[in-house]
């Protein structure tokens, strides 16, 4: 027997789909995205896997990216071919359209679209040439080579002649050949083409051999152009001057920073973003790199784009300011030039010293214009219509007082809105919204509020007789630097290829045994996990499992979530936004990752299978106090007796504690004696609710079925079988079918489909019908308890698990036969007082159910089974309340061994800090051999000093044991060659523990003057990091969110400490010693810590002097201890391999440029390039000898 995964079966329905539709053409498709055609995968299942959503388009018959910019609702479609397959013949999608200009203007929206780069999945339209149009054009007067190359000169080839550049192809992409004609406005005022549209002739040849073109002008009325001056120009000195920047993407404000510290004038700047951590990291880095200015942050609700944090979120202070420049970060996801556009932007208006001046002059003594904005990006000038805004427009105008207006053929406005304005001008016009005005921000293109007002502020000065100036530079400035302080977490992550399922490979593994790294739990933050199998829409096992992790959330509980072989989404961030529009909202909380091949990246209290496929994985994953199986059906009844029922069934002696749906489970688990405690399936009442009016069903009754063909536990078939068998006898009904995409089938009955429906949708089904018909072989479902919820007489099949789950009389039971089956169907048709009683029977039984208990029983049993497992419960909040050290005592505590010199410096400088505060120094000597123990010993006063054997260290055993021997309620920890900069550093160390909940604190570390400049750049760095995240990090705190919560780069964030430099609180330590590992103790305290629920504190004050000169030898040794405990204890590979040359050289090329700007050596440059090679070398070791001794 063949046998096929669900998942395959859904793919392969999706191909067909699209197949029968006409609108794939694989051959276009791999001619328009040569990455598919290099990877050699079938383009047609390339599509459907990935393209689809990443609104590639199909054919030449379908342009994607507009179809999305016309139908926004469709951004998020899991692939955008379907979408309008589905919702199209609804009439609720604008028909896709070919692509202009043939099939060679295929483009996506999530790759880049630079049109000179091969691998921009984009194939390009090239324009012939002609001698007589190059001699013409040259005539005009109208290129400028100087501002064509000044202006996109990154994609002229090395040598390439300008003005044929023009030619061949800068008008397709609306470039402009000089500041003295606009191809975009030629092209939609003159040519009468649609901004979208790509002409079929180039406008500055049309321009130049059409009669009368001259006499209309090449550039939009009121258009200025703006020459370098001889001296920088001038503005009045009473004029008070803002920049706001609305900074959704908060790391973005690195690429503005250049910018703005050119802007010559003095100026505020207000910032809103819309975020706390963000707002807090914005604080933190305007603090420090631009001290100078005025800064106001405001965090704002992510609504309404950045218009309303403009308009709304500084509205009480616009009228504050003559002129307020307005900015946004733009990454525009969907257009794939936002970084392009956002770098032309900050170019045209700050990229010289005199741009900002020579505009603002320009207000001063043009007091009609109310704003001036630069000529629009290139890329974007195709989507600068009205948008399909026209009738919103108009009635927003309206509430400008303006009710005649007629828009004008070309849209004359800033793109992004980015633009100077006069306060009093867009402070008149915010007056009239108010910030429930705006939309939710959901992905829109167009649209909303937001886009509208876009276009309708400019168009409000035109129509009252005032000036709206676009100008174009004579010569663009080239790109300022900008230094990179904090980088982005990749929004992909690899997707592990370990645990396929269905099949014999993925049980191939022993279970591991569990290995916590703490015995103690908080019950009211527990640290949960969950591995699921992939999932699209419509998924009720699925929606079960994201209502209990919802509940959970409320309840406190901080979850991740694991995705096993993620075909269906992206990245996770894509995931998370799948599961929040198709089943739940969940926060800041739950984390969602893709589950990597190395499992030791997972770690918590509880971690969760939910499906027999699920668990082999999970029981690899060790560092957790204990595992369960979230079990909501009997799954080798899933297959046929053979080597997956049995894989299926050898789930259950795994040694997994059972949280079971319903009492059946309950006791098949007990069965296979697991320790189990049972939960109870509920319904949604938001959703699911009776009608509040009788049912007017007319002659035919309504019978709604639950038809997903594709999972066989459903039994549809003997549902349709039973159909077929009344329709032989009566035609008095109609079958509303649901629960798989619709598929284009005929029956031999009447009915409709209605594909999947959301719960919302769903209600309203049930609603409309009479009787439910659902079943499940496997245990109790969903279905017939939403149906009871919603007032329907349920049939359901006569199996142990339905008869131990639904009470007498809330369902009629029919055997297994279509005979008996529509005999069910019938007696319910025919006896109406049958039907009331069960009705009122089930929806009395769905009333006694509720999804908060069920959740409340998985919590209770969580904790009910880690106390039995001899884990201890601890309130870890009131660990750490907040401390006034005035009276208190810190214990400084330093382990050495041949310390040499410089300890006596460190401990001469410990024993000599200025505190209001009692503290002692211990010194913790492994036998030196050396004179460090003596001179410990002998140094007096408040430093004592105890010897222990060599044999005996271990990192943390051996602090452990210095902690034990000590008694201050904060312990400090140095190493022996960590010296403190100042006498004040012990203070600034542990004053954060003034704060509730702060259990650990790391200060910075500053390399040696005499060791390598380049090390000593990326201490700064790394430091300067956590200055500007900081000042407290934990769970709860959240971190900006250009750090993907959950990803690596975010948990590495988090867990960073320093033993170097730290300092704990004792009652913390008493229940949470130092686990006793060979090297990172530190950093695992610190993870351990974090999921209790505590915080980390940094101290940018508390300074050391801290930095190593190491031999290839000693360099590798340590680095490969780093490799290791990375991989052992974290699961990350942060080195894969050694480096190959052309990485050296690329490493290499970039210490020379740093060390030049810094006034380094060459050598430093070599040193540091040999440094990177060694640590490189000894991690990659490291991270394998951990693989190996798994």
């Amino acid at each position: 027997m063949l046998k096929i995964s669900v998942n395959s079966l859904f793919l392969t329905y999706r191909k067909r789909r699209i197949l029968r539709s006409g609108l794939f053409d694989p051959d276009f498709y791999i001619a328009a995205y040569p990455d598919v055609a290099a990877s050699g995968q079938d383009p047609l299942d390339h599509f459907v896997r990935h393209g689809g959503q990443e609104a590639r388009s199909p054919s030449s018959a379908f342009d994607a990216p507009a179809y999305i910019l016309a139908n926004p609702a469709a951004r998020f479609a899991e692939n955008v071919l379907i979408d309008w397959l589905d919702e199209g013949k609804k009439g609720t999608r604008v028909p896709p359209r070919q692509i202009s200009s043939g099939a060679a203007r295929a483009t996506t929206f999530l790759e880049d679209t630079d049109p000179v780069r091969p691998d921009s999945g984009r194939v390009l339209p090239t324009a012939r040439v002609k001698r007589k149009d190059i001699a013409l054009v040259r005539r005009s007067g109208l290129f400028d080579a100087c501002m064509y190359r000044s202006a996109y000169g990154h994609v002229l080839p090395s040598g390439a002649d300008p003005l044929r550049h023009y030619l061949e192809r800068g008008w397709l992409e609306n470039r402009n050949p000089g500041p003295q004609f606009d191809t975009h406005y030629v092209a939609t005022a003159i040519m009468g083409l649609a901004p979208s549209c790509i002409p079929d002739e180039n406008p500055l040849l049309y321009y130049l051999k059409s009669k009368g073109t001259r006499r209309i002008g090449s550039l939009p009325p009121g258009s200025i152009l703006l020459e370098r001056p001889l001296t920088l120009p001038s503005v009045s000195p009473r004029r008070q001057i803002a920049v706001h920047i609305h900074l959704h993407y908060s790391e973005m404000i690195q690429d503005f920073l250049p910018y703005l510290q050119l802007f010559p004038l003095d100026y505020d700047l207000l910032l809103s973003t819309s975020s706390g951590p963000d707002a807090r990291f914005l604080h933190n880095f305007t603090g420090t790199h631009l001290k100078e200015r005025k800064v106001v942050i405001r965090e704002t609700p992510n609504r309404g784009r950045d218009v309303a944090p403009f308009l709304i979120g500084f509205g009480d202070l616009l009228t504050d300011y003559d002129y307020i420049c307005h900015l946004h970060s733009k990454r525009s996801p969907h257009t794939g030039f936002g970084k392009s556009w956002l770098d032309w932007v900050l170019r045209s208006m700050f990229g010289e010293e005199w741009i900002g001046p020579a505009i603002l002059n320009y207000l001063d003594t043009h007091p009609e214009c109310m704003m001036i904005f630069p000529d629009n990006y290139h890329e974007i000038k195709k989507f600068s219509g009205w948008g399909g805004n026209e009738d919103r427009l108009r009635a927003v105008l309206k509430r400008f007082g303006i009710t005649q207006a007629k828009l004008p053929k070309f849209p004359d406005f800033a793109a992004g809105s980015m633009a100077w304005f006069r306060g009093s001008f867009i402070a008149e016009l915010a007056f009239h919204f108010s910030l429930e005005d705006f939309e939710e921000e959901e992905g829109q293109f167009e649209g909303t509020l937001a886009h509208v007002l876009e276009r309708a502020i400019p168009l409000a000065a035109i129509t009252r007789s005032q000036q709206v100036c676009r100008y174009y530079l004579a010569e663009v400035p080239a790109p300022l630097a900008a230094e990179a302080y904090h980088g982005t977490s990749q929004a992909k992550e690899p997707k592990g290829e370990n645990w396929p399922r269905d099949t014999a490979q993925i049980a191939r593994n022993r279970p591991l045994p569990l290995t916590p790294l703490s015995r103690v739990y908080d019950p009211r933050r527990l640290q949960i996990s969950w591995v699921i199998p992939d999932f699209g829409r419509g998924a009720g096992g699925h929606m079960t499992i994201f209502r209990i992790i919802k509940f959970l959330e409320d309840f406190g509980h901080e979850q991740t979530v694991w995705i096993q072989n993620p075909h269906n989404h992206a990245d996770p961030c894509a995931a998370k936004r799948a599961i929040n529009r198709h089943y739940q909202k969940l926060g800041t909380k739950v984390h969602v990752r893709f589950l990597p091949d190395d499992v030791r990246q997972l770690s918590g209290d509880a971690i969760i299978a939910t499906d027999c496929w699920t668990a082999f994985p999970v029981s690899q994953a060790s560092n957790f106090k204990e595992r369960f199986y979230f079990i909501q059906d009997f799954e080798p009844y899933f297959h046929p007796m053979g080597e997956r029922y049995l894989i299926a069934e050898s789930t259950y002696s795994l040694g997994f504690a059972a949280l079971c749906a319903g009492d059946w489970l309950l006791s098949k688990a007990l069965e296979y004696e697991m320790w189990a405690r049972p939960w109870s399936l509920a319904v949604d009442r938001d959703c699911y609710f009776p009608a509040s009016n009788p049912r007017d069903t007319g002659k035919k009754k309504r019978i709604v079925f639950y038809s997903r063909s594709y999972t066989p536990r459903r039994a549809v078939g003997l549902g349709l079988a039973a159909f077929e068998e009344l329709a032989r006898r009566r035609s008095d009904f109609v079958v509303q079918m649901f629960g798989e995409e619709a598929a284009e089938r005929d029956y031999p009955f009447p009915h409709e489909q209605n594909g999947i429906l959301c719960p919302d949708a769903l209600g309203d089904l049930y609603r409309t019908a009479d009787i439910g018909v659902s079943f499940s072989t496997t245990n109790y479902s969903l279905v017939p308890l939403e149906m009871m919820a919603c007032g329907l007489a349920v049939v359901e099949i006569d199996v142990p698990s339905a008869r131990a789950a639904f009470p007498e009389g809330t369902v009629t039971f029919a055997k297994a036969s279509p005979v008996a089956v529509a005999d069910a169907i019938e007696q319910l048709l025919d006896d109406a007082e049958a039907r009331t009683r069960q009705v009122s029977a089930g929806l009395a039984f769905t009333d006694s159910l509720e999804w908060e208990a069920s959740a409340k029983a998985i919590q209770a049993a969580i904790c009910e089974r880690l106390s039995e497992a001899g884990h201890d419960a601890i309130n870890a909040r009131a660990l750490a309340p907040a401390l006034h050290l005035r009276k208190r005592k810190v214990s400084v505590i330093i382990p050495t061994y041949n310390g040499g010199k410089l300890f006596h410096r460190v401990l001469e400088a410990a024993a000599s800090q200025e505190t209001d505060f009692e503290y002692d120094v211990l010194v913790i000597d492994s036998s030196s051999t050396d004179s460090t123990g003596e001179f410990a010993a002998g140094f007096g006063g408040r430093v004592r000093c105890e010897v222990i054997d060599q044999r005996d260290f271990q990192h943390g055993r051996t602090r452990n044991t210095g902690i034990r021997m000590t008694d201050g309620e904060v312990i400090a920890l140095l190493t022996q060659d960590a010296l403190p900069q100042d006498r004040h550093w012990l203070r600034e160390l542990v004053s954060p523990f003034a704060l509730e909940g702060v259990a650990g604190a790391i200060g910075r570390h500053r390399a040696y003057p005499h060791h390598n400049g380049l090390v000593s750049r990326d201490i700064e760095l790394m430091f300067d990091r956590f200055r500007d995240l900081g000042p407290l990090f934990g769970f709860e705190m959240g971190l900006p969110s250009f750090i993907r919560p959950g990803s690596v780069d975010w948990r590495m964030v988090q867990h960073f400490y320093s033993d170097n430099n730290s300092a704990m609180r004792r009652t913390v330590w008493e229940k949470l010693p130092y686990p006793e590992v060979e090297w990172g103790e530190d950093q695992v305290w610190c993870w351990e810590m974090l999921k209790l629920g505590l915080l980390k504190a940094y101290s940018d004050k508390a300074i050391v002097w801290h930095s190593h000169d190491l031999t290839e030898a000693e360099q590798v040794k340590t680095a490969v201890s780093e490799g290791q405990m990375f991989a052992e204890y974290f699961g990350y590979r942060i080195a894969q391999h050694e480096f190959v040359t052309a990485e050296l050289e690329r490493i290499r090329s970039e210490a020379l440029l740093r060390a030049t700007a810094l006034g380094l050596s060459v050598e430093a440059a070599e040193a540091y390039t040999r440094i990177q090679a060694w640590s490189q070398k000894g991690r990659a070791l490291g991270a394998a000898l951990a693989i190996e001794g798994e």
